[in-house]
């Protein structure tokens, strides 16, 4: 499961950037992802509650995701918080 990997990349990219910008908590991590990149929504959002338990910052944080019909990326669109 590729996806755990890439969840745990995706919170270590959050996290950085949270900090940079001073949050203290992250409310909304919003995900976009092409269809071609063969990743299953399902398996990352389980990850991301799985592994957001033992990030304080992201503990309470809501995963939106957002599929691209055409396309292989896969970014942090924005990272909302305080």
């Amino acid at each position: 499961m590729h996806e755990l990997a890439i969840m745990q990349e995706i919170l270590e990219i959050v996290t950085r950037n949270a900090h940079s910008h001073g949050l203290h908590r992250v409310t909304k991590i919003k995900l976009v992802i092409g269809k071609l990149r063969a990743v299953e929504p399902e398996c990352l959002e389980f990850c991301f509650n799985v592994l957001k338990e033992d990030i304080p910052l992201i503990a309470k944080a809501a995963l939106e995701i957002e599929i691209k019909e055409i396309g292989n990326e896969l970014y942090v669109d924005c990272i909302e918080g305080d």
